[in-house]
């Protein structure tokens, strides 16, 4: 099953959204220069389920919470999401030593991301 692995919130003030959301939810991050990107993991209560999410300087008032699916082939599933009724809205991109990603909009318009790990992206 593909699941959930990553989300993003984009914000105005990343040294605000940092204060805001350690507060009130005592998330831990990682401040990763190159990126102008704060990483963080969330967890569930049992400790069963973790996932990632990042903080990023919003680049429009349009831009969301961006919600990263996990598949074993990004290029066969990007496929799936046109033959589907969606729509590939940012190409496949690399994060370099980390994998692979592309957003899409499903027949509603709302919009998610495919993600493909893989070390030797770049």
């Amino acid at each position: 099953m593909n699941g959930l692995t990553h989300f993003e919130i984009p914000v105005d003030d990343i040294d605000k959204a940092k204060e805001f959301y350690s507060n009130l939810f005592d998330w831990e991050f990682n401040y990763i220069e190159e990126m102008k990107y704060l990483m963080f993991t969330t967890e569930s209560e049992d400790g069963k389920s973790k996932v990632g999410g990042g903080i990023f300087k919003k680049q429009n008032e349009s831009h969301t919470i961006t919600n990263y699916i996990t598949v074993k082939s990004l290029d066969e599933s990007a496929k799936k999401v046109e033959e589907l009724g969606g729509k590939i809205v940012m190409p496949k991109s690399a994060v370099p030593g980390m994998g692979w990603f592309v957003h899409f909009t499903d027949m509603d318009g709302n919009l998610l991301a495919l993600w493909e790990n893989d070390s030797e992206a770049k």
